[in-house]
C-alpha cells in the first residue's frame, strides 16, 4: 500500500509532463520528416518543371504535370500552392513562399525564390531550374561525402569494445593455454 501511495502522484506528474511535451515533439518530428522528404524530391521537381518548360509547357502546366505524375509530400505541397494561386486565394509568389514556409526547407525556399525572381524579371526559368537541380545534387553529394568521412571515427568505439577483445582472445588464447600447460 505504501508503494501505491507514491506511484500514483509520480505517474500523474509523468502524465502531465508527457501530455504537454508530446504534441510539440511529435509536431517537430513531423516537420523534420516533411523537410527531409521535400529536400529529397526537390531536384526531381526542378528537372521535371524545366523539361516541361523546354517542351513548350507553361510553368503552371509543368508544375501540374509533376504534381500529377510524382506522388509525395513535395507534390502535395506544390499542388496545394498551385490550387491557391489558381483559385485566387493568393498570388503565385505568396503561395510559393507559404509552401516553402510550410516545408521548413531552405531548398524549397530557394526554388520558390528562383521561380518568383525569374517570373518577375522575365528570365529563362528552365535554365535556372536546371542549374538549381544540379546545385542541389552537388550539395547532397557533398553532404553524403562528409557523412562517409565520419564513419571510420564512429566505428572506433564498436571496434575497440567488441571486436578487439575477441581478436585478442583468439590470438592470445592458444599461447596462454600452451604457457599454462607447460608451467605445470
Amino acid at each position: 500500500t505504501l508503494t501505491s501511495v507514491w506511484v500514483a502522484p509520480v505517474a500523474l506528474a509523468a502524465a502531465i509532463v508527457l501530455s504537454r511535451r508530446a504534441p510539440r515533439v511529435l509536431d517537430r518530428r513531423r516537420r523534420d520528416e516533411l523537410r527531409r522528404a521535400c529536400d529529397r524530391q526537390l531536384d526531381t521537381l526542378a528537372d521535371i518543371v524545366a523539361m516541361g518548360m523546354r517542351g513548350g509547357l507553361s510553368f503552371d502546366a509543368a508544375l501540374a504535370l509533376y504534381c500529377e505524375k510524382f506522388p509525395g509530400e513535395l507534390s502535395q505541397l506544390m499542388g496545394s500552392a498551385q490550387l491557391k494561386w489558381k483559385s485566387g486565394v493568393a498570388t503565385r509568389e505568396r503561395a510559393l513562399k507559404d509552401a516553402a514556409d510550410q516545408a521548413g526547407s531552405q531548398l524549397v525556399k530557394r526554388f520558390s525564390d528562383t521561380v518568383v525572381q525569374a517570373m518577375g524579371y522575365g528570365s529563362p526559368l528552365a535554365g535556372m531550374l536546371t542549374t538549381l537541380a544540379c546545385d542541389i545534387r552537388r550539395e547532397r553529394f557533398a553532404q553524403i561525402e562528409r557523412q562517409v568521412e565520419k564513419v571510420p571515427i564512429k566505428m572506433l568505439v564498436p571496434t575497440g569494445t567488441c571486436i578487439l577483445p575477441a581478436m585478442l582472445v583468439l590470438i592470445m588464447g592458444p599461447v596462454l593455454i600452451q604457457f599454462i600447460g607447460s608451467s605445470f
